[in-house]
């Protein structure tokens, strides 16, 4: 018998287990620390333009493209982080419209969430994190496999 069959309890209950319940214990964590609407900035104004430029990301040592919009009134301008977003308030909104968008600034990279025209919302803000849901269910499988594995074969505990 081979010292991986003989540790196979073991892996289960010291490694495995304890990974699956962090995993599924950070990808809940995930979905609760997203900010709700109500805590996000919200900006009203003019529309004025929009501009694409390249930005270099301290993070990931890399230049993207960032599509910025620019508020009458504001001395910031406010970035889109998904080309999809950036092209449909493109195609519905025009120079001059009243605006309404709502930005995270709770993370390196405050960005647009949410954006309205004449106080009809055009982009709804999604409170959804696919990350961590894909975390919390690799966590969840994980940990079944792992619990009925330890009760269903006890005998492996002496590794044999």
């Amino acid at each position: 018998m081979s010292i991986f069959d003989r540790t196979r309890y073991i892996r289960a209950v010291f490694v495995i287990l304890p990974f699956s319940v962090l995993a599924l214990f950070f990808g809940i964590k995930s979905q609760f620390d997203l900010p709700e609407i109500k805590e996000m900035l919200k900006v009203d104004g003019i529309y004025l333009k929009t501009s694409s430029v390249r930005e270099y990301n301290k993070n990931y040592e890399v230049y993207v493209n960032v599509y910025r919009v620019y508020i009458k009134g504001s001395k910031k301008s406010y970035a889109f982080n998904k080309p999809k977003d950036y092209e449909l308030f493109k195609s519905s909104v025009q120079k001059g419209d009243n605006i309404t968008i709502w930005v995270n600034t709770n993370n390196y990279f405050p960005a647009i969430r949410q954006f309205a025209k004449n106080d009809k919302i055009l982009l709804k803000y999604k409170r959804i994190d696919v990350a961590g849901l894909i975390l919390a269910g690799f966590g969840l499988i994980a940990f079944v496999i792992s619990v009925l594995y330890i009760f269903k074969h006890p005998e492996d505990i002496k590794g044999g």
